[in-house]
């Protein structure tokens, strides 16, 4: 078992990126992966049996309940769905119910953690190369005159949420290498692979920088923050100087990457900031406003929007992609899929607030980095591989390992 689940961890990364080849509206490397999660799926309860995880926490069970809501409304508006973003919404979550009953251990979830950093390696190289290159440029504004590239990933959004996802995942490790250096075998004593995780932070901030996402850029500041808040008043001040230095030194870039938020300010336009995002949120606000009764229940139908280059489709013809995980589960799973969707947020809380409390400090800045990227993007829900990726991550949470009694 551990031999399968360790392939997992390390193949999720590798095959984060498109491939280009589709079987039925999904890339061959997530149906890849899909497969490899089925058999997982399929073991997990003689797994859970084995790892004394017999019942199902309070998470599991608002997962689940999400997952049967996805399914039934896709079913009963089965015309206005679409299979391949039903499996996006609902099997990264059905990830951490799974994977937290393989997760015995707190050295087995450090290896896996690690393998996660070392299976980013890969496309982190291949886009460095792009960008060398020049294969890898996507788009050249012509507002700003910079340069986005997406690597060997579909878009520049993708590729910079899974160097976001990688580097959150580097600081997780991190701080697990310095919380159980006394309990498991850390990079502390294999200097080999200290190594390959300083040049990996390196790649990954190198390709972060090149694909100019800023909500990844905001969602690595808010997990620094968070975590600088929960260790302490030394560490908050210094992590605040560093922030501030970092700005000043910074700023001719940032003046260009917010460009268009600088500009909706001194216009007074605030429509215009985030590339047009308020007039989005209000457009889809509006239009949920106007569905029947039932769909505002049911929601226009998970997969039943369109970007607003192509917005002569979609429930009567006016769903907007939402560029807002929160507002997009409100959208397409209608109100209850969207209370359900906050009841799983609030129960990763409780699952959390179970740990030792040296655990929580790092655990706590994930998932509210998560949620403040899914607020102002479409981020952890729409994107399946660093949604996947992220309740891997989340296993810990709930899991043998994790249980802990105060003394």
């Amino acid at each position: 078992m551990d031999t399968l689940i360790s392939l997992f961890y390390f193949l999720r990364p590798i095959l984060s990126f498109d491939t280009g080849h589709r079987v039925l509206g999904v890339d061959l490397a997530d149906l890849i992966i899909i497969l490899m999660f089925a058999i997982l799926m399929f073991l997990s309860p003689l797994v859970g049996k084995l790892n004394q995880i017999k019942k199902l926490n309070t998470l599991d069970i608002s997962i689940l309940a999400f997952a049967i809501w996805s399914l039934f409304i896709s079913i009963l508006y089965i015309d206005k769905s679409n299979i391949a973003d039903v499996g996006k919404f609902i099997i990264p979550m059905i990830t951490y119910l799974v994977m937290r009953r393989y997760i015995r251990n707190k050295q087995q979830y450090y290896n896996v953690v690690f393998l996660i950093i070392l299976g980013f390696s890969i496309p982190v190289i291949l886009s460095i190369i792009t960008i060398l290159d020049g294969s890898g440029l996507e788009s050249v504004r012509s507002q700003t005159g910079y340069s986005r590239y997406q690597g060997v990933y579909l878009n520049p959004h993708n590729f910079g949420h899974a160097m976001g996802v990688l580097l959150i995942s580097i600081l997780v490790f991190l701080n697990l290498s310095y919380t159980w250096k006394d309990e498991v075998t850390t990079i502390f004593k294999q200097k080999y692979k200290l190594s390959i995780v300083i040049l990996v932070s390196l790649g990954a901030t190198y390709c972060i920088l090149h694909s100019h996402v800023r909500t990844v850029l905001l969602g690595l500041v808010v997990f620094l923050l968070v975590f600088a808040i929960k260790k302490g008043k030394k560490v908050f001040i210094t992590f605040a100087s560093i922030t501030f230095l970092s700005f000043l030194i910074t700023l001719p870039v940032l003046t260009v990457l917010f460009a268009d938020v600088i500009s909706a300010v001194s216009e007074e336009n605030i429509e215009k900031a985030g590339s047009g995002r308020p007039v989005i949120w209000k457009h889809n606000i509006i239009e949920f406003s106007r569905m029947t009764f039932d769909r505002q229940i049911a929601g226009a139908g998970i997969g039943n929007r369109v970007s607003l280059s192509n917005s002569g489709h979609g429930y009567k013809d006016r769903i907007w992609n939402s560029h807002n995980d929160f507002l997009e589960v409100l959208m397409q799973t209608g109100i209850v899929g969207f209370i359900l969707y906050i009841w799983i947020l609030v129960n990763i809380f409780k699952e959390i607030s179970k740990l030792d409390p040296k655990e929580r400090v790092i655990f706590i800045p994930l998932i509210v980095a998560v949620i403040i990227m899914n607020l102002v993007s479409n981020s952890y829900v729409q994107r399946f591989s660093v949604g996947q990726i992220f309740f891997m991550l989340l296993a810990y949470v709930g899991s043998k390992a994790s249980t802990w009694q105060k003394k």
